[in-house]
């Protein structure tokens, strides 16, 4: 029986940032490329937002301050999905599992008003794990106390999805809010009985 409910955030709850802000700053090709061999390393925790930011001043010209907010002017929510993990929230506990720098999520967990969804955050830079290694995942259970038949997890990730089969929790990939709903509903996840 499902408890327990771990949610991506790009993606998911709102728009992805990095994969559609690079493209229209360099190559497709070196944008597929920065992606894994330096934003990967933001999300590792082994290089911090600022860094990044500087690195990618760098490579396109434009001032760190500028892309730090046309990035947080990319990101926007998933509002249909969102009020129906707020519905889903008094049923279940909702935890946030997210490869991402750590400054840069606060700063939109906060912009989209999600902080009080969530009974604890994981974030990749923070904990030094990413998606997606079992590590992360069993940390995240651990850490709470939940076993893992107990879990469901959504990711917009094949790969992310695939990694969260693997250490035996239920998931769904996301698409949009209403063919994960049919398919939460399906596994036995209801909204609350009022």
């Amino acid at each position: 029986m499902i408890k327990h409910i771990y949610s991506d955030f790009f993606g998911v709850l709102a728009s992805e940032v990095a994969p559609v802000w690079l493209p229209k700053h360099m190559s497709a090709e070196e944008a597929v490329a920065y992606k894994r061999d330096v934003v990967e390393q933001v999300d590792k925790g082994v290089i911090t937002f600022s860094q990044l930011l500087a690195y990618l001043s760098i490579k396109t010209g434009v001032p760190p301050q500028q892309i730090k907010q046309e990035w947080y002017d990319l990101s926007y929510p998933h509002s249909d999905f969102i009020a129906y993990m707020y519905a889903l929230k008094g049923k279940y506990d909702i935890c946030l599992l997210s490869n991402a720098s750590s400054d840069f999520l606060r700063l939109l967990l906060d912009k989209h008003h999600l902080n009080d969804l969530f009974r604890h955050v994981f974030i990749s830079a923070e904990v030094k794990m990413v998606k997606p290694n079992a590590d992360f995942f069993l940390y995240a259970m651990d850490k709470m106390g939940f076993k893992p038949e107990e879990c469901l997890f959504v990711d917009d990730n094949p790969v992310n999805c695939e990694g969260a089969k693997k250490v035996g929790m239920h998931v769904v990939r996301y698409q949009n809010a209403m063919q994960v709903r049919r398919e939460f509903e399906a596994l036995g996840v209801s909204l609350p009985i009022d």
